[in-house]
């Protein structure tokens, strides 16, 4: 499934608009009664699921400034020839081939005794061709993947009261939340 650009555009300037209030309970202890010090955050794709828990979370009586949607957009880097030691991420483009064209040119090398060009001629064959073959593998297995990852992310804050955590949280897994946390005030 491809990522919709237009829609994550579109969705994240909504959520901008509709749910960044400046009279958002930033900090768990200045909450009111209502929002007794507690907040539930949660992380999901940005898809159509994000606005369907936001509107569920308002039909069950949260008020929308109590409410903070937070598009996350991941940058986008380049693929890397080599991984290194710090970040090793499988995305690079040369891992695959290398060993391939290692292997098929340890093959040439041994099969170009019998064959009549030589051991050595047959291992350059051998490297050049595997080689190949897993540069052209490894591009179609990072292009899938490319294709199946959601680039954008939404985090979604909710002030409320203690009473209300778990209604918020079955709201939040009903509607495809990668995870969820509780995060509660200080007590005085």
């Amino acid at each position: 499934m491809e990522s919709n650009k237009l829609f994550d555009r579109e969705q994240s300037q909504f959520l901008k608009n509709n749910y960044q209030s400046a009279e958002f309970p930033y900090s768990p202890d200045s909450a009111d009664e209502e929002g007794a010090g507690m907040y539930v955050v949660s992380v999901f794709r940005q898809t159509v699921q994000v606005e369907l828990a936001v509107t569920a979370l308002e039909q069950e009586g949260i008020p929308k400034m109590n409410l903070l949607a937070v598009p996350i957009e991941k940058k986008s880097s380049g693929k890397k020839l080599f991984d290194s030691m710090y970040s090793a991420t499988g995305g690079s483009v040369f891992d695959l081939p290398m060993i391939l064209g290692a292997f098929t040119a340890l093959l040439g090398c041994v099969y170009g005794f019998v064959l009549e060009w030589g051991p050595v001629v047959w291992g350059v064959i051998g490297g050049v061709g595997g080689f190949g073959i897993g540069f052209f593998i490894k591009l179609l297995v990072l292009k899938k993947r490319k294709k199946a990852g959601c680039d954008n992310e939404v985090v979604i804050f909710v002030a409320c009261g203690d009473n209300k955590t778990e209604q918020i949280r079955r709201i939040f897994s009903d509607n495809g939340a990668l995870g969820t946390s509780i995060i509660k005030g200080r007590a005085d």
